[in-house]
């Protein structure tokens, strides 16, 4: 958490620390950082669909609605 003042906008940064979020079990803070890069028109976000390390967020409802947003269906 000490970290995301200093995410600002760095976009690959915060694309990692919501990776590591997912996988160590903090899905709010996953979500959080995910819907940053949505707000940042993050291409790499289309691969979230197909992210191993992002499946401990795939039962949230979150999860469906960060992928309408990006454009993948379910």
């Amino acid at each position: 958490e000490e970290l995301l003042p200093k995410l600002d906008e760095d976009r690959l940064l915060i694309w990692r620390a919501a990776y590591l979020s997912a996988a160590l079990g903090q899905p709010d803070l996953a979500f959080e950082l995910l819907g940053r890069l949505c707000a940042l028109r993050f291409g790499l976000l289309v691969f979230a669909k197909w992210s191993s390390v992002l499946e401990p967020l795939h039962g949230d409802p979150r999860y469906a609605e960060l992928l309408l947003r990006i454009g993948v269906s379910s």
